[in-house]
């Protein structure tokens, strides 16, 4: 069976028998098709970039707690130092003994010369 390509029902005008394409619809529907594609990628996009702001401001808060955390250990550290037996917690005198013996190996090998 042959396909009739005249019984189309698509965007079409008929005038003297001779079939015409409503150019001006099909032009329409492009443009709408555009703009609805324009919108639709638009909304993603914001989207998008909203959660990787969200994603950035949580790397963020992420680094300025460690970095608090860091500070808040440098204190306690400084505490226990000046005055030994401060601190009592058996966990934190654990660290404040690897952290003095790490201190002397950086010593020692910043005083070693290379041959």
């Amino acid at each position: 069976m042959a396909l009739n390509i005249y019984s189309w029902n698509g965007p079409i005008n008929n005038k003297g028998g001779i079939i015409v394409p409503d150019w001006k619809k099909i032009e329409n529907n492009i443009v709408k098709g555009i703009k609805d594609g324009v919108t639709v990628v638009t909304k993603k996009a914001t989207e998008v970039s909203a959660e990787g702001q969200r994603k950035i401001n949580v790397h963020n808060l992420k680094r300025e707690i460690r970095e608090q955390m860091a500070t808040l250990g440098e204190e306690v550290y400084k505490i226990e130092k000046k005055t030994p037996g401060t601190i009592a917690d058996e966990s934190i005198q654990k660290i404040v003994k690897n952290l003095n013996s790490t201190h002397r190996k950086l010593k020692k090998l910043e005083q070693t010369k290379q041959a």
